[in-house]
């Protein structure tokens, strides 16, 4: 597949060309201003506003009527970014009784913590006056550790009686309470073992409360293998998305290394299976009946995959991205990468405005958007002719861009900047193809005795490899640097000092080149 880019060579043609460029910077404008005030209000008038621009568009000469229409639309974005972010801040605001007796449905499996275990619960009722009261909140609970409550399924249905925490975002915990709130909880609470039972109703059949059991008993083929203890959460993380079973050394060594991404499953790997995919199906390109059976293989084993790792918000955002992408081959229509990106970006932030804040959400599009200008201008500067010297150069060159844009973020959330991130990504990003590629042959061969113990054994050496080389590269001097706290204005400065230097270079223009140096400068003042 040929996944098709402009050939502009600056970020103003993709504002101008790109109309989900304008839309999705127009509903995150709303998103960040409603989050920030609160106030809904100005949003609406904001909206009435956007309808009277649209209306008399209607009825303007041909010379304004664009420009009002344009207006019009991007005021009605902007306020229904507002508008949909207040209706999501409402579901994260307790409104019910803090000490009551609710009925709840698990939404994951618990994690286990020092004395109690962790779960997510989906609270449908509560009782007021002595009677049943339908609600749909979500609580952070903690309930005590004992055999039952780590028994507890996505989808069973709990009664417990406690009292609610409601997040308010301030005080000590204030940043951890937001965090919270923006993945759409409304409090936490405590649930000692006599508070709580599970009630008699059938487990709710949802859709990603399924997908959940359904990695759960994937995850069991290599608890069950030979996989040593060290390299079977590396597995499971890197292929079902399980990041809960590593431990905090495993987390830090492939964070100071560079390779984190590797870990959490997300749109690489989503990629790395439509590639491997295309070469298993490279004899369907024969004919057109062929292709297009081809191309549903494609779409088919994508969702799957996004169901056999959970459903989680990362994997769903690059599945409906290539999705789009795969739909345009099928329908022979031209697909550009960067329509495909703004599309999916546009629509998620619609159902849900606080994917916005996820961290997660924000390095992946980032990181895609920076992958896909940056990578084949990175490739023409050497011109590589042996095949093999060509593929790592261009894997290096992924690596490379992909931390150009992200970088900014990266010292922003975690303070650190890897060093290493080179010589990793060069050595494990290429292994992390073989090893999708054998788990899927081991999970093809699970019936034929010794073929599927032969490639589960393969992915061991793989996973026992990558936790080695992420250690030593921990254990190297300087292996990370240590970066000062930083502001958001700090982080903007960063962008435009990257925007500046990125036109200058490529356009050899002395205003960005004036534009970077006074962004440097304004950069060491506010620090």
């Amino acid at each position: 597949m040929n996944f098709s880019t402009t050939n502009s060579n600056n970020w103003s043609y993709i504002s101008r060309k790109y109309t989900f460029f304008r839309l999705t910077i127009a509903l995150s404008g709303g998103i960040l201003c409603m989050d920030q005030t609160e106030f809904l209000l100005p949003f609406l008038i904001t909206f009435l506003l956007s309808l009277l621009l649209l209306f008399c568009s209607c009825f303007a000469k041909e010379n304004r009527k664009s420009e009002l229409f344009g207006a019009g639309v991007l005021l009605s974005v902007f306020s229904a970014g507002g508008i949909l972010t207040s209706f999501e801040a409402v579901k994260t605001k307790a409104g019910i009784p803090l000490e009551s007796t609710y009925r709840a449905i698990a939404e994951n499996y618990p994690v286990e913590k020092k004395k109690s275990v962790q779960c997510q619960l989906h609270i449908r009722s509560v009782v007021i006056n002595g009677k049943d009261t339908p609600c749909d909140k979500r609580v952070i609970s903690y309930i005590e550790k004992d055999s039952v409550s780590a028994s507890i399924q996505p989808g069973e249905e709990i009664v417990f009686t406690s009292r609610l925490n409601p997040l308010t975002g301030t005080g000590t915990f204030s940043g951890y309470e937001k965090f919270l709130r923006r993945e759409g909880f409304c409090a936490t609470t405590y649930i000692a073992s006599h508070q709580w039972g599970k009630s008699d109703v059938p487990p709710v059949k949802q859709l990603s409360y399924l997908a959940l059991k359904y990695r759960r008993k994937l995850s069991k083929l290599f608890e069950d293998s030979v996989i040593s203890t060290k390299a079977r959460p590396i597995l499971l993380a890197m292929t079902l998305g399980a990041v809960e079973l590593l431990d905090k050394e495993t987390k830090d060594n492939f964070s100071v290394a560079g390779v984190s991404h590797l870990l959490a499953v997300s749109g690489l790997h989503v990629g790395i299976l439509i590639l491997l995919l295309n070469i298993f199906l490279y004899g369907m390109n024969r004919n057109e009946k062929c292709r297009i059976a081809k191309e549903f293989i494609l779409l088919l084993s994508i969702w799957i995959y996004a169901f056999i790792t959970g459903l989680s918000p990362s994997v769903v955002r690059a599945v409906i991205m290539f999705s789009i992408v795969i739909l345009g081959h099928m329908l022979h229509r031209k697909t550009n990468i960067y329509h495909s990106l703004l599309l999916s970006a546009f629509g998620m932030l619609l159902y849900n405005p606080y994917y916005l804040f996820n961290i997660s959400f924000q390095l992946s599009y980032t990181a895609l958007f920076s992958i896909v200008y940056f990578q084949p201008k990175l490739n023409g500067l050497i011109q590589v002719k042996n095949r093999v010297f060509k593929y790592f150069w261009e894997i290096a060159n992924v690596s490379i861009a992909a931390q150009i844009c992200t970088f900014p973020l990266i010292l922003y959330y975690f303070h650190t900047f890897p060093t290493h991130f080179l010589i990793t990504n060069f050595l494990l990003v290429p292994l992390s193809f073989l090893l999708l590629g054998i788990v899927i042959l081991s999970y093809m061969t699970l019936l034929i005795p010794f073929a599927g113990k032969f490639f589960l054994i393969a992915a061991g050496m793989i996973g026992d490899f990558f936790h080695t080389t992420t250690a030593f590269i921990h254990n190297l001097p300087f292996a990370v640097m240590q970066i000062p706290t930083m502001n958001m204005l700090e982080v903007t400065i960063l962008y435009a000092i990257l925007f500046f230097f990125t036109i200058w270079i490529l356009h050899h223009n002395r205003k960005s080149f004036i534009g970077a140096l006074a962004s440097i400068l304004l950069l060491l003042l506010v620090s």
